[in-house]
């Protein structure tokens, strides 16, 4: 039975995530302070403390590269998960985690998951050629099987929980002739 509303109620977004940080307590006494000179909630002031911080931190340790995570931000952000990480993945693949790193390359090995080619070979069959780049991903395939990824990553299901891949198809045969057309006698007059 799905669960009542309270009345007046409507259904909420969460907006926000609530992390828990850990300040030394002279930290945590200076950033109750700065909070009071900018009239806000010492949360409020973490948050645009965090926000204004990721717009100068770049996103390489590369001295030479002063491309920020704020420049990259519309780049990197996506609602849906699966999407996210094909972005993590197109920009800063250096930036990726282990359970990230684990997802991606359930993705890179399945051809299900890339745009490629039929290529022949001379036993008369076929088999299909991808490149892993973010760029050729079938995001439509990815999203559909994006919680069966998580969970094999995870290690809850096995990897045959995925559809398998197609790594050969066997050379087009014309459709035979149905039988029954092809005996007169059959015919019934």
């Amino acid at each position: 039975m799905p669960k009542k509303e309270k009345a007046g109620g409507g259904g909420k977004l969460n907006r926000s995530e609530t992390v828990t940080i850990r300040l030394d307590p002279k930290l945590n006494y200076l950033a109750e302070l700065a909070a009071r000179v900018q009239r806000r909630t010492k949360s409020s002031f973490i948050e645009s403390a965090v926000a204004e911080r990721i717009e100068q931190q770049p996103i390489t340790p590369r001295n030479d590269d002063r491309t920020t995570i704020g420049d990259m931000s519309e780049n990197l952000w996506h609602v849906r998960d699966y999407e996210r990480l094909i972005r993590l993945v197109e920009h800063a693949p250096h930036l990726l985690n282990f359970e990230e790193q684990e997802i991606w390359a359930l993705i890179a090995e399945h051809s299900m998951f890339w745009w490629g080619n039929w290529k022949g070979l001379s036993s008369g069959t076929e088999v299909f050629e991808w490149t892993v780049d973010p760029r050729r991903v079938r995001r439509d395939l990815v999203a559909s099987q994006w919680s069966t990824l998580v969970k094999v990553a995870e290690g809850t299901l096995p990897s045959s929980a995925l559809p398998p891949s197609a790594n050969r198809r066997p050379k087009q045969q014309p459709d035979p002739k149905p039988a029954s057309l092809d005996n007169d006698d059959e015919i019934p007059f």
